[in-house]
């Protein structure tokens, strides 16, 4: 049982072990094996949530993994690990399926949770050709995860997956619809049209949601590349297969180049009202994830046509969407819009703030600016600073940039604010959100590096929050840290 665990890289959890080390055929009792281990502290017992999990020490999973070699098991159990968490990434991706929203963010939560198991998996999918198509179709599910998560990460595993030969058509073609979204959010429209290019080539002749959104996407591409003419031809394209296909995730896939094209036509009433309309398609068959964009684009239509009340509703809306998937790089791209639409109002040191936490959550994520919402973003700094003078916007930008995730939310929602430096801390958690992440995986031992890998910051950001953590607790060595957030361990 210990040698088998080794296949496990992070945490797991006891539906995992029993899949991957007993195996239909096995005898091996698991829960019996399991729970020994953890009596011997081979194994470590987690609960972060309502599911127990284990984890091994990392010097006891090299033994592990040394002994699963010479047992000439490795082989074996690398493949039932990747057939566990192919079937997780596998529910993770809809195909255009409708699910509840309990189950859509429950996929998410997964992903988010299994994810350096995920990442293993897709390592032994690169050195085994015989797994290509496994590898593929993990990623088209775990490419919602990318996006709102990783995006480089997403470009790295994806790429590496096509430069193998192997995998179908359709598997090759739904990595590339996200290999060319995942260029979308990032404004790189070389990648993007290249991959998107490929995936139109791979569908032509289909006719169902994938080939939408790949049509959609790829007028997206050409609008970032200067190409109307040509955005608008497939904007075109992917409006007639969504009529034909009349559902409402293919009209809602759609609708977001409709409402792109709209904007750049000037047609600020029919991107209000095409994003109206999607968003509550995307509500009624449960489509959480494109629901943020549709309401951004009703936001910003409404911001346009000057009514602000409108347009801060609709953003708030694509704001707290936004939050139930936790979307990084959407939230940045939600508070840009909300921080033009305060500049527009006349409320100039609001969206000096806002402007502000965006530079913050840019900072932390490493995301840059999006093409699509650049244009807002320097017209509201303008009229910021036209307004409230240089010194003044340049402190009011500042106060923003020095919130924490939380309070930056507060900010937009209209929450009343607390500087973090200024919060009253509560005796049991003194810690932000961030900081408690940060001091929880750092409690099991985890180096700096590791810690920023694993919330896809920078090194340094995860430097500065020890160093915050270790201030607020009145601790004065890393291993305080472990004794606070595991007490009488």
């Amino acid at each position: 049982m210990l040698r088998r665990l080794a296949a496990f890289p992070a945490s797991f959890t006891l539906r995992a072990a029993e899949r991957v080390c007993g195996g239909e055929s096995s005898t091996l009792d698991v829960l019996t094996a399991l729970g020994a281990l953890v009596d011997r502290s081979f194994v470590n017992v987690e609960r972060p949530g309502s599911e127990a999990r284990y984890r091994l020490h990392e010097t006891t999973r090299e033994f592990a993994l040394i002994q699963l070699r010479n047992a000439e098991e490795e082989a074996v159990i690398r493949r039932a690990h990747l057939s566990f968490f192919a079937e997780l990434c596998g529910r993770a991706d809809s195909h255009g399926r409708v699910a509840d929203d309990e189950t859509t963010l429950g996929n998410l939560e997964a992903l988010d949770v299994e994810a350096d198991n995920i990442r293993a998996a897709l390592r032994y999918c690169l050195a085994d050709p015989s797994n290509v198509q496994t590898g593929l179709e993990m990623a088209a599910g775990f490419g919602r995860f990318w996006t709102n998560r990783a995006l480089s990460e997403g470009v790295h595993w994806i790429e590496a997956l096509l430069e193998r030969d192997g995998g179908d058509t359709i598997a090759r073609a739904r990595a590339l619809f996200v290999r060319s979204y995942l260029a979308v959010a990032q404004g790189d429209q070389t990648a993007g049209l290249q991959a998107a290019a490929e995936a139109v080539q791979l569908t032509r002749g289909t006719g169902d949601v994938l080939r939408v959104r790949i049509l959609a996407t790829y007028a997206a591409l050409h609008v970032l590349h200067g190409d109307i003419s040509a955005a608008r031809r497939w904007s075109d394209e992917a409006s007639t297969l969504a009529d034909m296909l009349d559902g409402d995730i293919a009209y809602a896939a759609a609708a977001q180049a409709e409402a792109l094209i709209a904007s750049l036509d000037g047609d600020f009433v029919r991107m209000r009202d095409v994003g109206l309309a999607a968003a509550e398609r995307c509500r009624r068959v449960h489509e959480i994830y494109m629901l943020s964009t549709h309401l951004t684009s009703a936001g910003v239509g409404s911001m346009m046509l000057g009514d602000h009340i409108a347009a801060e509703s609709s953003l708030i809306d694509a704001l707290r969407a936004t939050l139930t998937i936790d979307d990084r790089p959407g939230l940045v791209m939600r508070l840009q819009a909300m921080a033009a639409n305060a500049a527009m109002a006349g409320q100039a040191a609001h969206s000096a703030r806002l402007l502000g936490a965006t530079d913050m959550l840019r900072a932390e994520g490493g995301y840059e600016i999006s093409p699509f919402i650049r244009p807002m973003v320097e017209q509201a700094a303008s009229l910021a600073t036209t307004r409230l003078g240089r010194e003044w916007y340049e402190r009011e930008r500042s106060a923003g940039a020095h919130l924490d995730h939380d309070a930056a939310v507060a900010l937009a929602l209209g929450a009343d604010l607390v500087r973090p430096s200024d919060a009253a801390p509560s005796d049991a958690n003194p810690l932000s959100r961030r900081e408690r992440q940060v001091a929880d995986l750092a409690a099991t031992g985890l180096s700096n590096k590791e810690i920023a890998n694993r919330l896809f910051v920078s090194e340094r950001t995860v430097e500065t929050h020890i160093y915050n953590i270790l201030n607020k607790l009145g601790l004065n060595s890393r291993t305080k840290i472990a004794d606070w957030v595991l007490p009488g361990r």
